[in-house]
């Protein structure tokens, strides 16, 4: 695309740039956006290559990270660890559905000192991040918020997420999890709620249990069956004869 650009006394105008709201050697808040979903999936080296393949668009991977950096560094300046001080509302909405789960992230460190090769200082190493999400039912909007901190910090992180939507006295709060005992510890701490094993991790249990409890190759379709139909206590009864013995340390 050819852009005029017009001169005016000592002055260079471009009128094409002034209409669109764009700078030199700046992005505009779409392509930022498309950025920072790419730069925090993968390498910035990649994503640069991503954005070349899906949108045409040509940035350079230490462009791509100066912005997903800075985009980072601007949530991180956002995330207040806070508890839901107070009483809840009387009303609010009906449903919220919430879940929690961590994750290990890789990070990098490097010596930001002046004159020193971060190349030479760079320190490579795993750093678990714990991720919830909230929604009201039947809306669209979701709520996020991370915490890298302790398990109690995660779980006011958890409370101040849910916290940001109209969560009420009367609200039912249904939590989800893959049965982590801190995630059930903090739901019941922080959020006053009960909490739900997920139908695939619950399936994934059984299938590691059907080995040892299978008296029959039906038997996981059938506990599979009877949790679809709220039957989980003939799932219990069915376990019961195969649990291991307790070993108390000698």
């Amino acid at each position: 695309m050819n852009e005029t650009i017009l001169r005016l006394g000592t002055k260079t105008v471009r009128p094409l740039c002034a209409r669109l709201g764009l700078t030199a050697f700046s992005c505009s808040r779409h392509l930022q956006r498309l950025i920072v979903d790419f730069g925090a999936e993968c390498s910035f080296e990649n994503s640069s290559k991503r954005l070349q393949l899906h949108h045409r668009i040509c940035v350079s991977s230490s462009n791509i990270r100066k912005i997903t950096l800075r985009h980072a560094g601007r949530i991180k300046e956002t995330q207040e660890i806070q508890g839901t001080h107070g009483k809840l509302k009387a009303h609010g909405a009906t449903h919220i559905i919430t879940e929690m789960d961590g994750s290990m992230i890789p990070i990098v460190s490097c010596n930001l000192n002046r004159g020193s090769d971060s190349r030479k200082s760079r320190n490579c190493y795993w750093k678990e991040g714990r991720l919830c999400a909230a929604p009201v039912q039947g809306e669209s909007s979701i709520r996020y918020g991370v915490s890298f901190g302790s398990v109690e910090q995660a779980g006011y992180t958890w409370a101040a997420t849910v916290a940001k939507l109209p969560w009420a006295g009367s609200t039912h709060l249904h939590v989800v999890g893959d049965g982590a005992a801190w995630i059930a510890q903090q739901s019941a701490q922080c959020l006053a709620a009960g909490y739900l094993v997920d139908f695939y991790h619950v399936c994934e249990y059984l299938a590691a249990a059907s080995a040892k409890a299978g008296a029959h190759s039906r038997w996981l379709q059938v506990q599979k069956d009877r949790l679809k139909n709220n039957r989980a206590d003939k799932v219990i009864k069915a376990l019961q004869p195969y649990l291991d013995e307790e070993k108390l340390p000698g």
